[in-house]
């Protein structure tokens, strides 16, 4: 994986922080690294993918064996933004949530709710 991606698990959450010199191929190796996290928080400031890296991306994923429960992605300049609301729409297909925040605090949020709700489920509450 690139030096512009990186990877840290924290409370079942897997964050990836991806650079500004990162490339489709740096996506793709990183979407294999984070394969066996359900909760997934994609932190893309500098995100300038074209439409067909999206499409691409998206479909990548779709095809990946361990879906993720939920996936956050932050992204707070506009175009960035955009971009990652562009890719929520691809990946809508594949019945993985995906949304897309302007902070960390509302995505971890989020995530977490996510998670809060499984256990009670599981605990019968």
């Amino acid at each position: 994986m690139s030096q512009e991606i990186s990877c840290r698990e924290v409370h079942g959450v897997v964050t990836v922080r991806v650079g500004a010199g990162a490339q489709l191929q740096d996506m793709k190796a990183a979407v294999d690294a984070v394969q066996p996290f359900d909760r997934r928080l994609w932190v893309v400031p500098h995100l300038t993918a074209s439409r067909e890296d999206m499409q691409n991306l998206a479909a990548y994923l779709a095809a990946q064996p361990n879906k993720a429960r939920r996936v956050a992605i932050v992204a707070a300049p506009d175009l960035a933004f955009g971009l990652a609301r562009m890719f929520e729409v691809f990946r809508a297909e594949d019945g993985v949530p995906t949304r897309t925040f302007r902070t960390e605090d509302e995505a971890l949020a989020w995530l977490r709710r996510d998670a809060c709700r499984s256990k009670n489920d599981a605990s019968g509450e």
